[in-house]
């Protein structure tokens, strides 16, 4: 587990968790915010950068 699914999840290193399986949808869209000012980027690459990488409300993801 990473630093950036640790931080979406609001754990630390050291905290005991329960993993359970999940079913999930694929979303029609969605809205993606930098967190610091950036360059323009096409829409199609951060598409292609997140795809089948499972996102919920909220998370902070990074594309590469």
């Amino acid at each position: 587990m990473d630093s950036m699914i640790r931080n979406n999840l609001g754990v630390i290193i050291g905290d005991t968790i329960l993993v359970s399986k999940a079913t999930g949808r694929l979303a029609e869209s969605a809205i993606i915010r930098p967190v610091e000012a950036i360059s323009p980027i096409d829409e199609r690459y951060i598409a292609d950068a997140l795809e089948g990488i499972p996102i919920t409300e909220g998370d902070n993801v990074l594309v590469p």
